[in-house]
């Protein structure tokens, strides 16, 4: 068994997965699982199940996607005369997440800016907090906002009903 290294323990909690899986030749495994920021909300009580999968559906379609370095490009573009279910996946998922953060705000509403930086890229609420220029690094009020994008986001994806 390999346990995580001293890098990526530094980096925050780690556990054993609840399931195992194969590995690339086919041999049973049992992966580590490193707790990330919904996890942690979820665990806490302050997000529910429905919010934490709308985070998750959220940074999945993001890396499908493949914007992670496409920091500038303008999501709301849509292809004219296909339907979405005849596109290739990446694209597809490229007009999901385009949709998404319409559902949002677009990226600059503080929701859509919090949902592409925390989901999509993976920077923490501090950071996030620092590129809109807050003066004050407010985890409390950064927190809220996640919180409130996880709800638009239940809703957009159809996991919670509208208010």
């Amino acid at each position: 068994m390999i346990a995580p290294t001293p890098e990526r323990l530094a980096k925050g909690p780690v556990r054993r997965a609840a399931t195992t899986s194969q590995d690339t030749l086919g041999r049973i495994a049992h992966p580590w699982h490193a707790q990330n920021l919904l996890d942690a909300l979820l665990t806490r009580n302050d997000i529910s199940g429905e919010q934490h999968a709308a985070g998750i559906q959220f940074a999945d379609t993001f890396q499908r996607a493949g914007v992670q370095q496409l920091r500038a490009t303008k999501l709301e573009w849509q292809p004219h005369g296909k339907a979405i279910a005849d596109l290739p996946s990446a694209e597809r998922a490229y007009r999901k997440l385009g949709e998404a953060l319409c559902a949002l705000g677009g990226l600059g509403a503080p929701t859509g800016s919090i949902a592409f930086s925390v989901l999509g890229l993976g920077d923490s609420l501090t950071e996030w907090s620092r590129q809109q220029h807050w003066t004050t690094t407010s985890s409390a009020a950064a927190k809220g906002v996640l919180i409130a994008t996880l709800e638009l986001l239940a809703q957009h994806f159809g996991l919670t009903k509208r208010a």
